[in-house]
């Protein structure tokens, strides 16, 4: 994953996130976008739209909550089919706000030099494995559209195989979720 050095959220996104704490709305992620867009230190990075240069968009792997106010994007990023490898220098996290459509809820940038690189798909496949912890705080409902190409990682084959259940067997009800 490359190391990185800003991560913000969009002013876009903390309307959103605005919208979900006042209760009118949830959250839904609905891609993330790595690119290779070079940054100068000069951008208002909070007022950006898009991504400078965007190469590849994914699917969400997993969401997990963190605590109260963070979740856990997980982003599985491949070569498969890409024709240039390219340094990941910018990752964007999308969602939908009901009142202006698909939005970039938070930019992330990688530090000068701590960047990966994507080689092509005819060297072989290679993946990276980003992790992105997004604030939602008070949000009711946050949800990520998931897509078929996403990719599971070993660990969530594990769980499949080990799948772990409540013990409800005390209690007259089955708690509601």
């Amino acid at each position: 994953m490359p190391a990185l050095y800003q991560a913000i959220i969009t002013d876009k996104g903390l309307n959103l996130r605005a919208k979900a704490e006042a209760g009118k709305y949830g959250i839904e992620f609905t891609k993330a976008v790595t690119g290779t867009g070079e940054y100068d230190g000069n951008e208002e990075l909070q007022e950006m739209n898009h991504l400078k240069k965007p190469m590849q968009e994914f699917g969400f792997s997993k969401r997990e909550y963190i605590d109260d106010a963070t979740s856990m994007l997980q982003v599985i990023v491949t070569n498969d089919g890409l024709q240039e490898g390219y340094y990941v220098r910018e990752i964007g996290v999308f969602a939908q706000d009901p009142d202006e459509g698909e939005i970039l809820y938070s930019l992330s940038l990688a530090a000068d030099n701590k960047w990966d690189y994507l080689p092509e798909c005819e060297w072989g496949a290679a993946i990276i494995e980003l992790e992105i912890e997004t604030a939602v705080s008070n949000a009711e409902k946050i949800t990520v559209k998931a897509k078929m190409e996403a990719l599971a990682t070993a660990d969530d084959v594990n769980e499949l195989r080990e799948p772990t259940f409540e013990d409800y067997s005390d209690q007259d009800e089955v708690p509601e979720i």
